[in-house]
């Protein structure tokens, strides 16, 4: 956050009654999401194709990540993106690789 800047639009505002509204852009997908993704997810996924875990997660950006979300990286997802993509990761496993999640 650039305080200087919020501090200036701040001191630049008519008096009068505001609201302001401070929203994290940080990335609120949890650790433990991502070790549930990638170390069961990905690796049961990869144990039942013969590929490796990451060959797994890079198929998965390419084929919904992309496609689905708009998005080229996982990094890139907060809390409710997270969720909406392992929804569209069970459906393309289902469809691709015949993998129930």
């Amino acid at each position: 956050m650039d305080r200087d800047r919020v501090r200036k639009c701040v001191k630049e505002m008519r008096d009068g009654h505001y609201v302001m509204v401070l929203i994290s852009m940080a990335n609120n997908r949890s650790e433990r999401e991502w070790q549930k993704y990638y170390r069961v997810l990905l690796k049961q996924m990869a144990e039942d194709t013969g590929y490796t875990p990451s060959e797994m997660h890079d198929f998965a950006k390419i084929d919904v990540l992309y496609p689905k979300l708009g998005l080229d990286s996982t990094t890139e997802l907060d809390s409710i993106m997270w969720r909406e993509y392992i929804e569209h990761l069970g459906d393309w496993s289902l469809e691709k690789f015949d993998f129930i999640i």
